[in-house]
């Protein structure tokens, strides 16, 4: 739920909130998983795709976990906005660091995901709250 959240925070259509949703679907389960996320559409199916760094085999198993983020890396040089929308926020960007453990690894990621994107750090109460609480809500 909460790479869902993130994607609609910055602006993700619902497609885009969706794809958050099953980020992991394929990832972790396999490509049995599929035709529930088709059921989306196949953008949705396309972003799910996208956002996938390694399927299980049939018994189970992925490529080690620095050769999946290696090859990843390179595959997101050419994706789409809608799937480096979903990437970038499967993790918050200053929690990078210490979940990937390679600094020079997760510059090369923020680097390739963000590289279009502009960061603001807002402060203060949201304009929808305060406008809920003008209006009564």
């Amino acid at each position: 739920m909460a790479v869902a959240g993130l994607v609609a925070k910055y602006g993700g259509d619902e497609d885009q909130q969706i794809a958050g949703l099953f980020h992991d679907v394929l990832e972790d389960g396999g490509p049995k998983w599929e035709p529930q996320v088709t059921t989306f559409g196949p953008r949705v199916l396309a972003i799910v795709k996208a956002c996938t760094d390694g399927v299980p085999d049939e018994s189970g198993q992925k490529a080690p976990w620095k050769q999946r983020k290696i090859a990843y890396l390179d595959y997101l040089k050419e994706e789409t906005d809608d799937a480096l929308l979903v990437s970038a926020c499967q993790l918050p960007t200053d929690q990078w660091y210490a979940s990937i453990g390679e600094n020079t690894l997760a510059d090369a990621i923020l680097d390739r995901i963000m590289h279009n994107a502009h960061r603001l750090q807002l402060k203060g109460e949201s304009m929808r709250r305060k406008m809920a609480k003008i209006d009564g809500s």
